[in-house]
């Protein structure tokens, strides 16, 4: 019995170990706003007269329903003359899967 009983520990501590790779918990879920957002400064940049002046700020992504968002948000960029401005804009987006977005209005309000 006592050859046993150590035998048992080393079995049971052997079981301890790891062993395999860690797996990913299964409710790990996708966050679509990061490639809401840069889809939406892509449009807000399109329409501005200087886009690599762009500078965004008080961005609030919303989901209105399972695949429809809407980002308000505010940029700053130069107008044609060199002088910043502040622009809010409002964009709305369908969530087509993954990272895919298709941006349905964008809309810039000077001021």
């Amino acid at each position: 019995m006592r050859r046993v009983l150590p035998f048992v520990a080393l079995l049971a501590l052997a079981g301890c170990g790891g062993g395999g790779t860690a797996q990913p918990a299964a409710s790990a879920s996708f966050d679509p706003k990061p490639s809401l957002i840069a889809a939406c400064h892509r449009e807000v940049e399109a329409r501005l007269k200087s886009p690599g002046s762009a500078k965004y700020s008080a961005e609030i992504p919303e989901q209105k329903t399972e695949n429809v968002w809407t980002v308000l948000g505010t940029v700053d960029s130069e107008n044609g003359f060199g002088a910043l401005l502040r622009t809010s804009f409002l964009c709305d987006a369908i969530h087509d899967g993954g990272e895919k977005w298709r941006i349905n209005d964008v809309t810039l309000t000077k001021g």
